[in-house]
């Protein structure tokens, strides 16, 4: 049985576990089944199996029977396939079922796995496992439970440490295909704030068939029974969990059964049952030997080493409105315990403003003590629930508030860096159409220089072939010197050449006179 249920009668479940019983009479077992059962043989516990625990069993057997001969999916067998050679290999290695007390630390609790990491976190806080369940009584929603891919973000964001799912069709209504959605919603939050959360497949498992399935549905976690399989089913299905990266939750009832789980089957995450009834104190009791810091002499000569011992305990749901689950939770968490794993009381105020699943969550996280506050208050005495999960909504509320104001402020700063990149660009572009603007003009001067220079030089061609040859200043002289000399020399012939025309004229002159006188 789930120790995480406790709302259902025992008249009830016993109905419930008969007529299983009776389903589980009529089936034959297939002949050509694809893998035998693997069931590990319960030994006898310190604790003996009460009716209902036998009936459960059996019909969770039977359960499993009819599912292997339908025939789990290849991803399954897979798992299945690797469990079993794990298996082999400890057989082969000859390797002891359960470690020696000696090899405690170094064997099983010496390296706890990411979920619980989880859910051990420093002295003086508690993580709170979220349970999901279909079924329950005393609910405060109008007709059912949400859905799974509705709850599942609600225990994230309102700070869970881990989600369980009631993987049990007639306790909690559910089955692995609840499993998956829970696990899928959670792997969607990948690189959000916050991060996803771990899922727990709380089923009654007595088959190693049933932790490959919660591994392919998504699980990180599992929940043993130790009262209800034994001790070596329980050190057989750590190992073979181990194997398949799949960590495992031993709930327990009694101190010896608590310090066998750690001691003996090598179990580094201890629940204890819902069945303990009685106030906290009473569940302190049972991992009394696991708690750190306790004196030696209330220990017990076989107690366990306590170091990385994750210790859990389930928080019954009362049957009034008072909030007292998280007066419980706070008192545990002065005990020691890292962790309580909450069910039923979740949804008894369904979607009340200030009690909702995600409201009671923040509530028992809070830091607060019984000693200073007391959410017991719907029924007028003490600090009342309401006005304390008011104050935690107020807080939450602003503390969102100021997560959508730095968000604003971030999208703002983005906004003005990228004008600021677009203003440095049109910056960039100018100065560089203006470069280009400079040598072009730069290129035409030098182009218009250039044509100047060859006009010059054209000019200067045409007039030195249409000038007169140029001489020197010597040249000049000499030449003005011989002009003279020629001047004067022509003066001269030009007097005898005067001198002669005009004796030629008087002896012309006097022939032609003397002739016309004598004629």
């Amino acid at each position: 049985m789930s120790p995480y249920s406790p709302s259902y009668s025992s008249f009830s479940m016993m109905m419930i576990l008969l007529s299983s019983l009776a389903l589980s009479s009529t089936m034959i077992p297939s002949s050509h089944s694809f893998m035998p059962m693997t069931t590990t043989t319960t030994t006898t516990t310190t604790t003996s199996l009460n009716a209902i625990g036998v009936f459960l069993r059996k019909a969770k057997e039977a359960e499993v029977r009819k599912y292997r001969e339908d025939g789990p999916s290849e991803s399954v067998l897979a798992l299945l396939r690797t469990m079993n050679d794990a298996r082999d290999r400890r057989d082969e290695g000859n390797i002891d079922s359960h470690p020696p007390p000696s090899s405690m630390s170094s064997s099983s609790t010496s390296s706890p796995g990411k979920l619980q990491a989880s859910l051990t976190k420093r002295r003086g806080t508690i993580s709170i496992i979220a349970e999901y369940k279909r079924k329950l009584s005393g609910s405060g929603f109008p007709s059912e439970v949400p859905s799974p891919a509705l709850l599942s973000p609600v225990f994230r964001e309102f700070g869970a440490s881990a989600v369980a799912v009631l993987a049990d069709s007639r306790l909690g209504g559910c089955d692995y295909d609840d499993v998956a959605l829970v696990s899928n919603e959670q792997r969607d939050a990948t690189g959000e704030v916050p991060g996803p959360l771990p899922v727990i497949c709380s089923d009654v498992v007595v088959d190693m068939v049933q932790i490959a399935r919660a591994r392919d549905a998504g699980c990180q976690g599992i929940v043993l029974d130790y009262g209800l399989i034994g001790a070596d089913a329980v050190g057989n299905f750590i190992r073979d969990a181990r194997s398949i990266d799949v960590e495992c939750i031993v709930v327990v009832s009694t101190r010896e059964e608590a310090n066998d789980a750690v001691r003996v089957c090598g179990a580094g995450m201890i629940c204890v049952s819902s069945s303990v009834d009685g106030p906290p104190s009473s569940k302190r009791d049972v991992v009394s030997d696991l708690l750190p810091g306790e004196d030696d002499d209330d220990r017990r000569a076989d107690a366990p080493p306590t170091s990385d011992v994750c210790l859990i305990a389930s928080v019954i749901a009362r049957g009034n409105k008072a909030m007292e689950e998280v007066e419980e939770a706070w008192e545990l968490r002065d005990m020691g315990f890292n962790a309580v794993w909450v069910s039923d009381a979740l949804y008894k105020s369904g979607n009340d403003p200030v009690e909702h699943p995600g409201a009671i969550i923040n509530s028992m996280r809070a830091k607060s003590s019984v000693k200073y506050a007391s959410p017991k208050a719907r029924s007028g005495k003490g600090e009342g629930a309401r006005e304390y999960l008011a104050v935690a909504v107020a807080v939450a509320v602003a503390i969102a508030i100021a997560v959508a104001v730095a968000v604003a402020v971030a999208v703002a700063v983005a906004v003005a860096v990228a004008v600021a990149v677009a203003i440095a660009v049109a910056v960039a572009i100018a100065i560089a159409i203006a470069i280009a603007v400079a040598i072009a003009v730069a290129i035409a001067i030098a182009i218009a220089v250039v044509v100047v220079i060859a006009i010059a030089i054209v000019l200067s061609a045409v007039a030195l072939m249409s000038a007169k040859p140029t001489v020197s200043l010597g040249s000049l002289l000499v030449r003005r010197s011989r002009a003279r000399t020629r001047a004067s020399l022509l003066e001269c012939t030009g007097s005898r050449a005067h001198f002669r025309r005009e004796l030629h004229f008087g002896v012309t002159w006097g022939n032609f006179r003397a002739s016309m006188i004598g004629g």
